[in-house]
């Protein structure tokens, strides 16, 4: 199928299916939906077409963590971290980071505040409303980010693992758009 007026392919990695992105001056896809004949799941951005080309790919690689491990790193709560453990937590996050800016494949990195810190914003009828706490109902909360700038979807999962070796728990990867 050829792609509409507007719209360019994109070849797709490892074995993936052809997607569709937008041409340059096109309006973003979920602002308009998808050129007939097209479904959402093929459009991508001019930067995955890029990436699609071989071009570095984003990701973010998120870090999470229950009430129990904010804790741990206050140095309260049944699982305290002692300010030798705090510490060396710490320079390990920052030991990983400064050889990633080193190589040119971390673009930024954040440690968030404790999630009693959060607040949820909405618009209702034009106005902002503002609750405390985050958003979601769970028991794990965003701890974290960081933005890689990898050659490979392998070299971001290498890189995801090195931040759960740090963190001592899974972290989430995903690819950033735009």
């Amino acid at each position: 199928m050829e792609a509409p007026e507007g719209w360019v392919r994109a070849g797709g990695k490892r074995g993936r299916r052809l997607n569709v992105g937008r041409a340059e001056g096109t309006p973003h896809p979920l602002a308009c939906g998808p050129p007939a004949g097209f479904d959402r799941c093929d459009l991508v951005s001019m930067f995955d077409r890029a990436n699609a080309e071989g071009d570095g790919v984003k990701y973010m690689v998120m870090t999470y963590g229950g009430p129990s491990a904010w804790e741990a790193l206050a140095g309260t709560g049944p699982d305290a971290m002692s300010p030798e453990e705090i510490a060396a937590h710490f320079e390990a996050m920052q030991a990983l980071q400064k050889e990633l800016a080193a190589t040119g494949e971390l673009v930024s990195a954040f440690g968030l505040s404790e999630p009693a810190r959060a607040q949820t914003v909405d618009l209702r009828g034009g106005t902002p409303v503002v609750s405390d706490g985050p958003y979601a109902e769970t028991k794990e909360f965003l701890a974290g980010f960081g933005i890689i700038d990898v050659a490979t979807h392998d070299r971001a999962v290498e890189l995801a693992a090195r931040f759960a070796g740090v963190v001592s728990t899974r972290v989430e990867l995903r690819s950033v758009h735009g």
